[in-house]
């Protein structure tokens, strides 16, 4: 039988080895390059800034993330379907069809109204260290539709499978849903090893733990990733290094207007998850009606309810039954009661083992987030 949840055991086992993996990936793309500049007698940066090693590395390091994901889960037998929640809210046809685009809309408040406010944030981290430049190709529209594809639509699918499906989940199941979303959101946040990028990924990672945990539905934080990409991909490949949709300079005035329009954006962005919670209870109320007269409410409800049939004085009764926890029946009056069977988890899962893996795990990711931000 699979096991249907992931708990904090499974994200400090796959997170060390995310972080591991990646830094041989970097090792080995390292090595690959550096072969080339000297074959070439040219400099290593020349060679790493070329198009096709931009999209190696994107490429390996989420095949990595992902070939971690898919072995552990394999191994320890874990649904992750039901484990990541890789499925369509259990909601009423409107509220399913309304989702998406509710979330679209959230993708652009997020992103658009916090555009200069990050890019004020790199303006005076620049002033002290050395800001990256774009590392997305986008010379021609070829390469707009490859970077499209690296930097867009595979982190949406991988990341969110590892973020959001495996480490959000596994933390609320051994915590809470506010421990969930605060340790997830840094720890996306330190796995980008870089400060630039620290603030908005931080408010992205929160965005997308709320998603999932008001809908249950990985789907929708993976569009809403997408999405994110997306726009950061294609305002690079519009603006060609201009200034499209935010301030090319930082004066008094920029900077009131960038914090005025983040906290109205913040504003706006609370409302919708008000509402995305509000539409979801509906949503499931009326899916439950629906379940009613169709007489399937019994069965959508609870997987695990058996019907058990026997016959009393020549009559026939079917009584709908749940297994106890330990698997036994209670009989009173006639009528079998069955108590729901816990699944093969474990949920108390934090040991000292997990504690100690995780927080070597999330050391060794700060070591190489401070090095890339202030190592240059």
């Amino acid at each position: 039988m699979k096991r249907t949840k992931y708990y904090f055991k499974d994200f400090s086992i796959v997170f060390i080895f995310a972080v591991i993996v990646f830094l041989l990936a970097s090792v080995i793309l390292s090595q690959i390059i550096s072969l080339i500049a000297n074959g070439e007698g040219i400099n290593f940066i020349d060679v790493y800034s070329r198009p096709w090693a931009i999209y190696l590395n994107a490429f390996l390091t989420e095949f990595a993330y992902f070939l971690i994901f898919i072995i552990y889960s394999k191994l320890h037998k874990i649904d992750i379907k039901n484990a990541t929640s890789l499925t369509i809210p259990k909601l009423n046809k409107r509220t399913n069809i309304a989702l998406p685009f509710i979330v679209s809309l959230l993708t652009f408040v997020t992103f658009f109204c916090s555009l200069n406010f990050i890019n004020m944030i790199t303006h005076f981290l620049s002033q002290g260290l050395v800001a990256p430049t774009s590392s997305v190709p986008l010379a021609n529209f070829g390469q707009f539709l490859l970077s499209v594809l690296f930097f867009a639509v595979v982190p949406a699918v991988v990341e969110e499978l590892l973020f959001r499906g495996l480490i959000f989940n596994g933390l609320k199941n051994s915590f809470n849903a506010k421990i969930a979303v605060i340790l997830s959101s840094i720890i996306f946040t330190l796995i980008h090893f870089s400060i630039f990028q620290t603030v908005y990924q931080l408010i992205l990672g929160v965005v997308l733990s709320l998603i999932l945990l008001f809908t249950n539905s990985l789907l929708l934080t993976m569009l809403m990733h997408f999405l994110n990409n997306f726009l950061i991909v294609f305002i690079s490949y519009l603006s060609q290094g201009k200034s499209v949709f935010e301030f090319a300079n930082f004066g008094v005035l920029e900077i009131v207007l960038s914090i005025v329009i983040f906290l109205v954006g913040v504003a706006i962005v609370c409302f919708i998850f008000y509402f995305i919670k509000r539409l979801v209870k509906d949503g499931k109320n009326s899916k439950i009606k629906e379940d009613e007269i169709n007489g399937k409410a019994n069965l959508k409800k609870d997987k695990t309810s058996v019907e058990i049939n026997f016959e009393k004085d020549g009559s026939k009764e079917i009584i709908n039954s749940k297994l106890n926890k330990q698997g036994k029946s209670s009989v009173s009056d006639n009528k079998i009661k069955v108590a729901p069977n816990d699944e093969l988890d474990t949920p108390n899962s934090v040991t000292r083992e997990s504690i100690a893996l995780s927080c070597i795990g999330v050391f060794i990711a700060l070591v190489l987030w401070c090095i890339n931000s202030f190592g240059g």
